[in-house]
């Protein structure tokens, strides 16, 4: 005659909510960010381009400023490393084929998407092209 199947004893549920808050007290090791630009009120991307010299620029895409440059840890104070643009930018792309930069308008009436001429060769955008 064939013995009853038998089954491991249940676990009881305080040994699993223990375990599950251990679980959570341990310390996490995440990496430590390191902040590399200022002066931003609302950013809505941010992408690294190309620069004159072989060099990298980070450029943000902030609400009250449009895409900048940053240089030095902050926006320049000076406009011509900021680009006006859409009204809430959302995340840049860059097109080195053709030399564009290209912004979206995540606003709740969007004006579309925003195209600005791009040189590496002197690192400023420009506004050449159209929405």
């Amino acid at each position: 005659m064939a013995r009853p199947l038998r089954l491991p004893p249940p676990v009881p549920v305080r040994a699993v909510a223990a375990a599950l808050a251990l679980a959570g007290a341990l310390p996490a090791h995440a990496a430590v960010g390191v902040q590399v630009g200022g002066g931003f009120a609302a950013p809505g991307g941010a992408i690294l381009l190309p620069g004159p010299g072989g060099r990298t620029d980070l450029w943000v895409a902030d609400r009250h400023r449009g895409l900048c440059r940053v240089d030095a840890g902050a926006i320049p104070a000076a406009g011509a490393a900021c680009m006006a643009g859409p009204v809430e930018p959302g995340q840049p792309a860059y097109d080195p084929v053709n030399g564009f930069v290209y912004v979206p308008d995540a606003a709740l009436a969007s004006t579309g998407v925003w195209r600005f001429a791009y040189a590496p060769s002197s690192g400023v955008a420009g506004a050449r092209g159209c929405r």
